[in-house]
C-alpha cells in the first residue's frame, strides 16, 4: 500500500517508461487501486491508437469520451469494491476540432478552419500535435475538477521528453517566423464573396509556387495559418500553463521498470531529463519481478547479485 499513498500525493500521476514493460497494465493498475482504496473517482488516459488500455480494462468500445468502467471484476468475489474507475482513448482529431472551438473568436472562423483541405493533414502531422493534444486534453480534465484522480499513459520512453515538451514547441511554431512567412501574402478580400487571395505580387517565391503548386494550394495554407494566427495569444496562454501545470505540485511522474533496468541505473537520466524540465520523478515501480511473495532481503541480495561493477 506504500505506492498508493506514494501515488496519491498528487492528483495527477504522469505514467513513464520504455516500451514492452508493461506501463499500461501497471497504469491500470495504479488506477484501480486508487479507485478503491480511497474510494476515488479516477480517470486513466491513454494516447496509445493501438487500444492497448482497453484491452487491459476488457472494454471493446474505449474512446474519445470517458467511459465508466467496471473495476468489480479485478477483485475477489467476496470483496466490497469501491469507487469509480473511467478509461479514455485520446482521439488526436476530436481533440483538435475541441481546442479550435474553445479558441476560435467566432463560429465562421471555426467552419473555416474545420472547412480548409489543409487542416486535417496538417494538424496530424505536426511533429508535436498528437502530444500537445493530450497535455491539452489531461490539462482539460485536470481543470474541470471532476475527478479526484488522472492518472496519463504516455508513449515509451524515448518519445517521452519530446512529449513534455511539446506544449512550448506547438507555441514557438505558431509564432514563429516561417508562419509569418507563409502569411505575409495572404489576405481576406473585402468583397461580398470574402474571396481567398494570395498578393502574389509581394513575394517571387510564391509567385513561382504559385506555378508549381497552385493558387488553391496556397490559398488553403495561407488561410489557415492566418486563422491559427487568430488564435494565437489563447494557444500561448493554454501553453504556458500546462507547462506550469507540469512543474506544479499537482503533477507527479511515476516510472515503470523492468529490474534489469533498474540494476543499470536507467532511471538516473530520466531523473535528469525530468528535472531539467523542473519535474519530479516521485517513484519507481519495478514490474516483473521474479518473486511471487517479495522479501526486502531477497530483493536486495537480487540486485546485488546482478549488479554490475
Amino acid at each position: 500500500m506504500k505506492l498508493v499513498e506514494s501515488i496519491s500525493s498528487s492528483r495527477v500521476l504522469i505514467s513513464t517508461g520504455t516500451g514492452g514493460v508493461g506501463k499500461t497494465t501497471i497504469s491500470c493498475a495504479m488506477a484501480i487501486a486508487l479507485a478503491h482504496s480511497k474510494n476515488a473517482k479516477v480517470l486513466v488516459i491513454t494516447i496509445d491508437p493501438a487500444k492497448r488500455l482497453g484491452s487491459v480494462l476488457v472494454e471493446k468500445n474505449l474512446g474519445h469520451i470517458p467511459t465508466k468502467i467496471d473495476h468489480t471484476r479485478f477483485f475477489d468475489i467476496d470483496i466490497d469494491v469501491k469507487g469509480e474507475l473511467f478509461g479514455v482513448t485520446i482521439d488526436m482529431s476530436k481533440g483538435w476540432d475541441e481546442l479550435v472551438t474553445r479558441f476560435s473568436k467566432s463560429s465562421d472562423d471555426i467552419k473555416k478552419i474545420f472547412d480548409n483541405t489543409m487542416y486535417q493533414n496538417l494538424t496530424t502531422r505536426f511533429t508535436h500535435s498528437h502530444d500537445f493534444i493530450a497535455m491539452d486534453q489531461l490539462y482539460e480534465y485536470y481543470h474541470k475538477g471532476e475527478y479526484d484522480y488522472i492518472i496519463l499513459d504516455t508513449p515509451p520512453m524515448s518519445q517521452a521528453f519530446d512529449f513534455f515538451d511539446a506544449p512550448k514547441v506547438l507555441a514557438d511554431f505558431f509564432g514563429g517566423k516561417i508562419i509569418n512567412l507563409v502569411t505575409s501574402p495572404y489576405r481576406l478580400s473585402q468583397s461580398s464573396k470574402g474571396a481567398k487571395i494570395f498578393d502574389l505580387a509581394s513575394k517571387p517565391f510564391f509567385t513561382l509556387a504559385n506555378k508549381v503548386l497552385g493558387e488553391n494550394f496556397l490559398n488553403d495554407i495561407g488561410e489557415f495559418f492566418y486563422l491559427f494566427k487568430k488564435i494565437y495569444d489563447p494557444l500561448t496562454k493554454r501553453s504556458e500553463d500546462i507547462t506550469k501545470f507540469l512543474k506544479s505540485d499537482s503533477l507527479s511522474c511515476s516510472l515503470i521498470m523492468s529490474p534489469v533496468q533498474f540494476i543499470e541505473k536507467n532511471y538516473e537520466n530520466v531523473h535528469t531529463e525530468l528535472n531539467s524540465r523542473s519535474m519530479s520523478l516521485s517513484n519507481i515501480v519495478l514490474n516483473m519481478f521474479p518473486f511471487s511473495d517479495i522479501d526486502l532481503e531477497e530483493v536486495k541480495s537480487f540486485i546485488k547479485a546482478n549488479a554490475r561493477d
